[in-house]
């Protein structure tokens, strides 16, 4: 017999064994397809309809709800259903309230519901397996109030007067004197004014446009001029004439606009400082200016240089009550690049960065329409936190001292007498390096540095937060722009 006449018919065999196995699985696999696909056709109507009805859930009792015949609920909730082609028998409803993100149940009839849950459910035979199954989806809708705000940068935002240290820090940018600094401080333009004077039509082109940094200050210039400040039009045609021609930034990199909320935003004020600091650091290359010599000298310390970073980009949110992420402020970075005598013979280096992360504002109740209307912004303050790296013949040792200036508070506005587009300021806190616990970097570096450290304060670390940017600590400006009220959503 040759080898081969042993093995004749095997295939067939094989075959016949895996064919039943084979069909029950095409089986289940077409049946939990089309079961599937019945549960996205089921989501799309429940949301839709809770959409909907949830337009009828406007202030009204559910005894209201149910029984008013303008309009009538049995008559809206057939007609959603038809335009969904579907069969409003197959339609349950539940009334009750958003708490979060979890809707809370109740049907009493005097109580005022603010949310409603639709439950679209239908029958799916199968077409291998026996019988059938129920396939039940829930969406909820809900009148949901919203508010428009906007977190500014503290970076630039300057409320104190100008001491010596920001000439020094800030002239090179910007090229004009301190005296100028308190005017542009306490001016305000719109981004549609400076739209308009760029020539730019849409929020659209504005946000995506590639703006030549003259060009940015003339029209500026030109908006302030137009609201009749032309003392602080003088100071930006100033800077104007003193600035590169080829200079240019992304406008998006300097103020971030959520989606959607282009249109509303060429209607905000923002302040004249912040956006030409913030502008003068972005087209330098690095959003960064160096000090490269502090100009004292410090005990113990072989060398001393500082670099700032300010990145400016205040933030803008239309959100309903509690909901997250809301708009965060910018940070405020500096650092010091020491060299430490830490022996007879040795030198470390060691670099302290004090780091001014971002501050976030979230809407929280109470919230109105009014008149007044109501804004209260939940504003948690940004870590202000410190961290020394010590270097010695190659080995790095890193300390992180606890944070600085950790706060939170409610910015509230009444409107009126508050007025839309007006910045509040907020928060608390300190910032200082000469209380750093330094107890596990090297004794010659903790002698020096303990040393050093209260100086340093002084001449830069106090100087640069609070007197040059102005700044409280663990805060934000906060400005209200809109408010909406009773719109239809649908639970996330």
């Amino acid at each position: 017999m040759r080898p081969d006449d042993r093995e004749r018919g095997a295939v067939l065999v094989i075959v016949a064994l895996s064919l039943g196995f084979l069909i029950t699985i095409t089986a289940v696999t077409v049946d939990l397809g089309r079961l599937s696909l019945r549960r996205r056709d089921m989501q799309a109507v429940a949301d839709v309809v809770a959409l909907d009805m949830a337009r009828l859930v406007n202030g009204r009792t559910t005894q209201e709800i149910l029984t008013e015949s303008d309009p009538s609920w049995t008559d809206s909730l057939d007609q959603s259903a038809a335009r969904n082609d579907f069969s409003s028998s197959k339609l349950g409803y539940t009334f009750g309230d958003m708490n979060g993100s979890t809707f809370v149940e109740n049907n009493a009839a005097a109580h005022r519901p603010t949310a409603v849950q639709i439950t679209a459910t239908d029958d799916i035979a199968y077409f291998f397996a026996p019988g059938g199954g129920e396939v039940s989806r829930q969406a909820v809708g809900s009148l949901g109030d919203s508010a428009c705000f906007t977190v500014g940068s503290f970076a630039a935002a300057i409320t104190a007067t100008p001491t010596s240290f920001l000439p020094g820090l800030l002239n090179s940018a910007l090229g004009v004197d301190i005296a100028s600094y308190d005017g542009l401080a306490n001016a305000q333009v719109t981004l549609g004014d400076i739209a308009s004077n760029l020539g730019l039509g849409s929020p659209t082109d504005l946000f995506n446009s590639t703006v030549n940094e003259r060009d940015f200050f003339i029209a500026s210039a030109q908006a302030l001029s137009q609201a009749g400040d032309t003392a602080d039009a003088a100071v930006l045609n100033s800077i104007a004439s003193q600035t590169r021609s080829t200079s240019t930034f992304q406008f998006g990199d300097l103020i971030a606009i959520q989606q959607g909320g282009q249109d509303a935003a060429l209607s905000s004020a923002f302040n004249v400082l912040d956006l030409v600091a913030g502008t003068a650091f972005l087209v330098n290359g690095s959003s960064a200016l160096a000090i490269p010599d502090l100009g004292v000298v410090l005990p113990g310390l072989a060398s001393a240089t500082a670099s700032v970073s300010i990145i400016q980009r205040p933030d803008r949110a239309c959100t309903g009550v509690n909901e997250t992420p809301g708009a965060t402020t910018s940070q405020l970075a500096l650092t010091l690049d020491l060299g430490v005598q830490a022996g007879p013979f040795a030198v470390a280096n060691v670099e302290i960065t004090v780091d001014m992360a971002s501050a976030t504002g979230v809407l929280v109740d109470p919230l109105s329409c009014g008149p007044p209307a109501i804004v209260n912004v939940n504003v948690q303050g940004s870590l202000v936190t410190t961290s020394i790296n010590q270097t010695i013949l190659g080995v790095t040792t890193t300390l992180v001292p606890p944070a600085h200036g950790v706060g939170a508070s409610i910015v509230s506005f009444t409107l009126p007498p508050d007025s839309y587009d007006q910045f509040k300021r907020t928060g608390s806190g300190s910032i200082g390096l000469a209380t750093t616990d330094l107890s596990v970097l090297a004794p010659g570096v903790q002698v020096s540095l303990n040393a050093s450290l209260p100086i340093i304060d002084s001449l830069l670390v106090s100087p640069l937060f609070s007197d040059f940017a102005g700044l409280t600590v663990a805060g934000a400006d906060v400005a209200a722009h809109s408010t909406s009220c009773n719109d239809v959503l649908l639970a996330k």
